[in-house]
């Protein structure tokens, strides 16, 4: 811009990109927030399913159901403490279940903030033209 000093120039275009990229931030929050609103029931079935799993483990290995639980989240969230091992073949079957279950519910909240930010750069890619690094003012793409 004209009349602008280095410096005066240099703060206005860090105030600049501090403003785009707290509008991009926002923008990743709220298609994060709309895709699990979507993703939701799956979720919620995982989840579930999970600490079902997890309660009757915890029943048959003796640890209660608060602990089995507790256990299903810590092995399928793949943290492992150890500070709860099952012991039986069928309890170990099912802690397997459990970490498979965790995989796809890291997969699906993985998908969604990767979907959620892939949305957010492809519109601000098709708003700033990628030569000139200028924004585009109206038109469809203009958000």
């Amino acid at each position: 811009p004209l009349g602008r000093s280095g410096a005066a120039h240099g703060l206005w275009r860090r105030q600049k990109i501090g403003n785009e990229a707290k509008a991009l931030r926002s923008a990743f929050l709220h298609g994060v927030l709309r895709a699990l609103g979507v993703t939701w029931p799956i979720l919620s079935a995982l989840l579930a399913l999970m600490a079902s799993i997890g309660a009757m483990v915890g029943l048959l290995e003796g640890w209660g159901i608060g602990d089995g639980i507790y256990f299903a989240f810590v092995t399928g969230l793949t943290i492992g403490y150890g500070d709860f091992a099952p012991s039986m073949l069928i309890t170990r079957l099912l802690a397997m279940a459990i970490g498979l279950i965790g995989i796809v519910l890291t997969g699906v909240v993985a998908a969604v903030a990767v979907a959620a930010l892939q949305s957010q750069t492809d519109a601000h890619h098709r708003r700033t033209d990628r030569w000139t690094g200028h924004r585009f003012s109206g038109g469809p793409a203009s958000g």
